[in-house]
């Protein structure tokens, strides 16, 4: 991708944990990407992206949150046309 082209997308970032979240909207700033909506779990991810505007582009998912796992975020979001990559500190 080129520079212009990640300074156009809108990504979600749904994390619990405060630490995590951080580093990656750091890593997503230090690629280029200026415009990253924060959810601190599915249900608030839920409502933001129902109002995201512009569109969000590509989404990254915690899998194991409090009130709405990640799994559950994605089958009540409509992400058809938003890829979701999903993160877990258990894969590490």
């Amino acid at each position: 991708m080129t520079d212009d082209e990640f300074k156009s997308l809108n990504v979600m970032v749904v994390e619990d944990e405060t630490f995590a979240l951080k580093i990656v909207s750091k890593l997503l700033k230090n690629i280029g990407v200026t415009s990253i909506t924060t959810a601190g779990n599915g249900a608030e991810g839920l409502a933001k992206l129902a109002e995201a505007e512009p569109k969000i582009n590509f989404i990254i998912c915690d899998i194991e949150m409090p009130e709405m796992d990640g799994y559950e975020f994605v089958r009540k979001s409509d992400t058809a046309s938003s890829p979701v990559a999903r993160m877990s500190r258990l894969s590490c």
